[in-house]
């Protein structure tokens, strides 16, 4: 939601505020996926942010970073098109990025 001051907050059911963005960022989408990732932009790009690390998770590279639907979006850098998914690892239960951008052949783990 956001507040009458224009900072961007995350709630739970109940209205109590979970998280607040910074204000050099605003959400591209209302929608927070896995745990605690929000697609943000800068005005001109797009980038992933980690609302319980307080932190981007990947820098504004992406001109188009598409809703995640079955934990994959797709990706736009240029004219490159890619996707980005989450994948749960066994062994401690954390979320994993993982990005493939098409035409490189490159993928990158978390960052």
């Amino acid at each position: 939601m956001q507040t009458q001051d224009g900072d961007y907050q995350a709630i739970d059911t109940k209205g109590t505020v979970l998280y607040t963005l910074p204000n050099d960022v605003t959400p591209s989408y209302m929608t927070i996926y896995g745990e605690s990732t929000v697609v943000v932009t800068n005005g001109t790009n797009q980038a992933l942010y980690s609302l319980s690390e307080g932190k981007l998770l990947t820098e504004f590279l992406y001109n188009t970073i598409s809703e995640f639907h079955d934990g994959e979006a797709m990706v736009r850098q240029i004219n490159r098109w890619g996707h980005y998914g989450y994948h749960r690892q066994a062994a401690d239960c954390a979320d994993v990025l993982l990005s493939v951008l098409h035409g490189r052949g490159s993928v990158r783990g978390p960052q």
